[in-house]
């Protein structure tokens, strides 16, 4: 009986340590994974407040606040991160978030996890404008066939 107590004790601390929140960085012009883990967080930190905490342990080049990303692994920022399509049409590049396979309507800065069974991904993304208006918002930049010409031309993977 006493045998029993001590598993069931074991296996309901094993199972409930094992919940964190998982979390990955993509590279820019694939689908690949330049960077994952899974951390157990306090859920009254904002995913911007633990990105830039998982970025600094993890050592990963970035700039940003807990508000967004600027760069990370060397993108180019400013006006460098636009792709000038024509005199009507360019895509803006940057990094978006998604929490659970989504991209959350707010920025990270005031977005809190629901639990630690949540998961951080952070892609490299761009805005698409045309002919005045703001088409879309953070589409997949692997998808793009310009991505690879656009990242050679800046000097990044």
């Amino acid at each position: 009986m006493v045998m029993k107590k001590i598993i069931l004790c074991l296996l309901f601390s094993l199972i409930s340590s094992s919940h964190a929140v998982t979390w990955q960085v993509h590279r820019p012009c694939d689908s690949s994974i330049a960077y994952q883990g899974d951390k157990k967080l306090n859920l009254e930190k904002s995913a911007g407040q633990h990105s830039v905490n998982l970025f600094e342990l993890a050592g990963i080049e970035f700039q940003g606040n807990e508000m967004g990303m600027n760069s990370i692994m060397g993108t180019p920022t400013g006006m460098q991160a636009l792709e000038v399509l024509s005199d009507t049409e360019m895509r803006s590049y940057g990094w978006c978030y998604q929490v659970n396979g989504f991209g959350p309507s707010t920025l990270p800065g005031n977005f809190y996890f629901n639990s630690q069974e949540d998961h951080l991904t952070w892609v490299y993304g761009f805005a698409h404008f045309k002919d005045g208006e703001w088409l879309s918002y953070c589409e997949l930049a692997y998808r793009s066939e310009n991505c690879e010409s656009y990242a050679a031309q800046r000097d990044f993977e």
